[in-house]
């Protein structure tokens, strides 16, 4: 009796089917099992096996679920590499055919942080910034590279996933396609005052952290740490955060403490910012960096971004400020001001 009990137990650990009813019956007689018994013992089988039957139903309709997924999901891909460029696929004709690799990281950040999908051209690179087609081509790769990874995943885990995760992932790709459909306006727009030559005037205002000896943070270390060479650099790097280019921008990801913060460089030169609006970026930091791997530049980077996470709430509450704002404007000329008349004289 004790060997019946332990293989019934087996072929339930296995998830297989109990089949062998005669041969069960057989060695009830020859244990002389009390007939009470037996049918105890072959009640929990036919339960066991019914279970077993339902869970096959339920995975080949779920299976036949994601065939009609895979179906009607156009655009589903597959992933296409080149010796140091990629194809664009699912691009306008006027898209470039091969793209140049570039970092997108500062994108892909404001993407993904992004409530309101209807609101990403201010998001996305202007027609004047530096490799605008590439970027843009890149981040429609991105795209379709994540909606390769999740077809991949659904049939590798079909067998273990429900209606409900089904359609969450159906909600995911359909996100991916409005953001593409989103994406490629947003190209054609630009492009077409490109070719039209309307000039837009910038919209993105800069707030400067709090004032330190009547400096503000910025101007601190322009005093301390900048050479005049730069100062030129400096200015470049500003304006491109003002009229939305971001010059050579990308995300830092050296830790936790630095992550999602952005930066944008020329030649040696750097400014570190952080978007805290649609379209107002405080200036947290401003140096030169002397080689790539300088632990000293790692530590004053942490301490300057403590420093914002520190006045951010109290900055989130200041620019709902119409005088706040304008205040801010005023420190903004000032800067400008000040690097554009001192960028051949030295330091003040």
């Amino acid at each position: 009796m004790k060997k019946i009990l332990q293989r019934i137990k087996q072929l339930k650990r296995r998830k297989k089917y109990i089949t062998k009813i005669p041969d069960l019956i057989e060695r009830f007689h020859t244990q002389n099992i009390p007939i009470s018994r037996q049918n105890e013992i072959l009640q929990d089988i036919y339960f066991y096996n019914m279970s077993l039957y339902k869970d096959e139903l339920s995975r080949k309709r779920e299976i036949q679920q994601l065939e009609q997924f895979r179906k009607e999901d156009q655009n589903y891909i597959v992933e296409q590499k080149f010796e140091n460029s990629f194809e664009v696929m699912e691009s306008p004709s006027s898209f470039p055919k091969k793209v140049k690799q570039v970092d997108i990281s500062f994108y892909l950040d404001s993407i993904e942080n992004c409530q309101n999908l209807d609101e990403l051209s201010y998001l996305l690179p202007k027609r004047n910034t530096d490799n605008f087609h590439d970027i843009i081509s890149s981040i429609l790769l991105w795209i379709q590279k994540e909606k390769l990874e999740i077809s991949r995943f659904i049939y590798s885990d079909r067998n273990l996933m429900d209606k409900e995760e089904l359609q969450e992932f159906r909600e995911d790709v359909e996100k991916l396609n409005y953001l593409t459909k989103k994406i490629q306006e947003h190209y054609e727009q630009e492009t077409r005052k490109q070719d039209q030559k309307i000039h837009e005037e910038s919209q993105n205002q800069l707030i400067f952290l709090e004032k330190t000896n009547g400096k503000n943070g910025f101007m601190a270390a322009i005093d301390k740490d900048i050479e005049k060479e730069c100062y030129h650099e400096l200015l470049e790097l500003l304006n491109s955060i003002m009229n939305g280019t971001f010059k050579n921008v990308k995300t830092l990801i050296h830790n936790n403490k630095v992550k999602g913060i952005s930066e944008v460089k020329l030649n040696q030169s750097r400014i570190i910012f952080k978007r805290v609006d649609r379209n107002i970026f405080v200036i947290i930091d401003a140096f030169t960096k002397k080689c790539d791997s300088d632990s000293i530049y790692l530590v004053n980077l942490e301490n300057k971004i403590s420093e914002f996470y520190q006045q951010k709430e109290q900055i989130l509450e200041l620019i709902k400020s119409e005088q706040y704002l304008k205040e801010q404007k005023k420190e903004t000329e000032y800067v400008l001001e000040f690097l554009n008349d001192n960028k051949r004289k030295g330091k003040r």
